[in-house]
């Protein structure tokens, strides 16, 4: 389990690195420039953080989507 400072279980709404799907775990490092997820962290680290609901609620499609969003992986172009 995982606890927030303010005392919540954050263990249903943390996307971990092994909940995301092969081709998105390699875009990942790639982007961190790493070779592995523990070099970053990424072992014991959420990888991003579910705006609402809970894992379950999402699709792997929605899971990758919402990882690579927020790791900065879309920029946009200015």
């Amino acid at each position: 389990m995982m606890f927030s400072e303010l005392g919540r279980d954050t263990s249903k709404t943390c996307i971990m690195f092994e909940y995301l799907s092969q081709e998105v775990q390699e875009k990942i490092l790639r982007f961190n420039n790493v070779t592995s997820p523990y070099e970053v962290h990424f072992d014991v680290l959420p990888v991003a953080q579910l705006p609402y609901g809970s894992i379950s609620d999402f699709s792997q499609e929605e899971l990758d989507l919402q990882a690579l969003t927020q790791i900065g992986y879309f920029r946009p172009n200015f």
